[in-house]
């Protein structure tokens, strides 16, 4: 909920936002896109979505194929991208002050915090890079940069699943919440993510029909499950809110 309250007794208003809600509206952003993409390629550019060098039979697009080889859904995702990024800078500043001061005692930690950090900012960079440089624009480009996004996603995840273990109130239900879905999440993350390695060797090994399309599904996991684990911020910071004024984060219960 937006609220609207006087700064220490002053006429002057500040804005108050509930940071879950922040938090959905940065997630949601780049899932819109991703649904819209999907379907839109489907829908307007099936044949040409779906082809590879195999020329066998196949029902979805890859990621790359949806989000950069076709307009408007090009368009489509590198604005919802554009609009997520900037808030999502916020929300890195947010957790490493949260980690630092909940760890404070713990001086071994810091550079483990740091990494975290690091890794989150490499993967919202290099999302960047996937979305603004299709791969049918410069191959090499895209595939490193969905290197980084991949390596990076799967390493801040590890570091964050135990930061939050560290930091977790056993009371809270909405931390212990955010956790256990860390943890499901990631599995899922790196069971997809293998899975769709091997459905893409198979396809240019033995170039099956349908078999890309498995690949393409499982990709879809894995971006999905990424998104869901920077959900869980909705829990991790459930009772606070932003303020526009001296205090810009406070825990309202």
């Amino acid at each position: 909920m937006v609220q609207y309250q006087p700064l220490d007794g002053l006429s002057t208003p500040q804005l108050r936002l509930q940071f879950r809600l922040f938090a959905l509206v940065t997630v949601l952003l780049p899932f819109f896109a991703f649904l819209s993409c999907i379907v839109l390629s489907v829908q307007l550019h099936s044949e040409e979505s779906t082809a590879t060098h195999c020329r066998v039979r196949n029902l979805l697009p890859s990621i790359s194929a949806a989000i950069g080889g076709f307009q408007p859904q090009r368009y489509i995702w590198r604005i919802c991208i554009a609009l997520h990024s900037a808030p999502r800078l916020l929300v890195g500043l947010i957790y490493c002050h949260h980690y630092k001061y909940h760890l404070r005692r713990f001086d071994s930690l810091r550079n483990m915090i740091n990494a975290a950090i690091a890794l989150y900012y490499i993967e919202n960079a290099s999302l960047v890079g996937i979305s603004y440089i299709a791969s049918i624009e410069d191959r090499k480009v895209h595939e490193t940069c969905f290197t980084f996004f991949t390596v990076s996603s799967l390493l801040y995840a590890i570091l964050t699943i135990g930061l939050s273990a560290s930091v977790t109130n056993p009371n809270n239900k909405y931390e212990k919440r955010s956790l256990k879905t860390k943890v499901f999440l990631f599995l899922t993350n790196v069971t997809s993510l293998v899975t769709a390695v091997y459905c893409f060797y198979r396809h240019n090994k033995y170039c099956e029909p349908y078999v890309y399309t498995f690949f393409a599904l499982f990709e879809y996991v894995f971006v999905l499950t990424n998104m869901g684990f920077h959900l869980t911020a909705y829990w991790d910071f459930y009772t606070y809110e932003f303020n526009i004024g001296p205090e810009m984060l406070q825990k309202t219960r």
